[in-house]
């Protein structure tokens, strides 16, 4: 990762999560998580009725 996107990151996490030293702890808090749980989550919120579609389709006059 350039120097630029780890500035980016750290400044992300220090306005978002108030503590750029946060960024340091996701990835043991992301190892973390078993795949029951995501499972569990992913069942809870994407459902069907829940969902919003959208069908975009070409004019057809040639213009962008």
């Amino acid at each position: 990762e350039s120097a630029e996107g780890k500035a980016e990151a750290l400044g992300r996490h220090e306005t978002t999560l108030l503590d750029y030293r946060r960024m340091f702890e996701l990835p043991a808090r992301l190892a973390g998580i078993e795949a029951q749980e995501v499972a569990r989550v992913a069942a809870r919120y994407l459902r069907r009725e829940g969902r919003s579609v959208v069908v975009a389709e070409p004019s057809g006059d040639g213009e962008a």
